[in-house]
C-alpha cells in the first residue's frame, strides 16, 4: 500500500468516526426526547439510528484496512477500537429496540454507552463528560486506572 493510499484511508477512518459521533449524539437526543410509551420510529429517527450505524461501521472497516496496512496489529489501543465499534453496534440497537417497547430509561442508559463507545475514537475529555451526563455509569478507557473499570449493566 502506498503513503498516498494510507493517507486517504487515515483521512477517511477520521472523518467517518467524526460523522459517527454526530449522527450518534443525535441519536442519545432522540431517545432522551421519546415519550414513556411505546413508539414506532419516524423517518427522521430511522435516518438517524441507520447513519449512526452506517458511519460507526465504515469507520470499522476503515480502522480494520488500516490495521492489516500498517503495523498496528500489535497494539492494544486499535483492537479496542474494533471491539468499541462492536459495542456501539449492540448498544445502539439496544436503545431503538427499548424506545420502540417504551422503556426510555433503558434506552437512555443503552444510547449513552453508544456514545461513549463512539468517543473512544475521539477526546477522552469529551468521554468525561458524556460519563457525567450518564448518571455515573463508568465506562472502560485506556486511561482508567483498573480499580475504576465499572462494567456496563443492561
Amino acid at each position: 500500500m502506498t503513503a498516498n493510499m494510507y493517507t486517504l484511508l487515515l483521512d477517511a477512518h477520521l472523518g467517518l468516526s467524526w460523522f459517527s459521533l454526530g449522527f450518534t449524539l443525535a441519536w442519545v437526543v432522540i431517545v432522551c426526547r421519546a415519550p414513556l410509551r411505546p413508539v414506532r420510529l419516524g423517518p427522521l429517527g430511522r435516518t438517524i439510528h441507520v447513519s449512526a450505524m452506517a458511519s460507526t461501521g465504515l469507520a470499522g472497516l476503515t480502522g480494520l484496512s488500516l490495521l492489516a496496512a500498517g503495523s498496528g496489529l500489535s497494539m492494544a489501543f486499535s483492537w479496542a477500537g474494533l471491539a468499541a465499534v462492536a459495542g456501539h453496534g449492540v448498544a445502539s440497537a439496544r436503545s431503538r429496540k427499548a424506545v420502540m417497547t417504551g422503556s426510555k430509561a433503558r434506552a437512555a442508559r443503552a444510547a449513552f454507552f453508544s456514545a461513549r463507545t463512539c468517543c473512544r475514537f475521539r477526546d477522552h475529555a469529551f468521554q468525561a463528560v458524556l460519563n457525567a451526563l450518564g448518571g455515573g455509569v463508568q465506562s472502560i478507557t485506556p486511561l482508567a486506572p483498573a480499580s475504576q473499570h465499572g462494567l456496563w449493566q443492561w
